[in-house]
């Protein structure tokens, strides 16, 4: 029971960070400049994925900025 509370917090944080970006990106590489715009091009990229969500296809890129992670979700054209 005592190990529930961090989950939870953890859970919580990276929820917290998913972010939806508006413009299409056709490349990785375009994927990960426009998460980096979104978040003062100071942050550092720690993963990128082209994922299926609802259909349609968007990139997840993870950012870690300020030292907090956000997930930016990309649509992929």
């Amino acid at each position: 029971m005592r190990h529930t509370l961090p989950v939870i917090c953890i859970m919580a944080l990276l929820a917290g960070g998913v972010v939806s970006t508006e413009l299409e990106a056709a490349t990785r590489e375009q994927a990960v400049a426009r998460a980096l715009a979104a978040d003062g091009n100071k942050g550092k990229v720690l993963s990128v994925r082209q994922q299926t969500s609802d259909g349609r296809t968007v990139w997840a890129v993870k950012v870690l900025t300020d030292g907090r992670v956000r997930v930016h979700r990309i649509p992929a054209d």
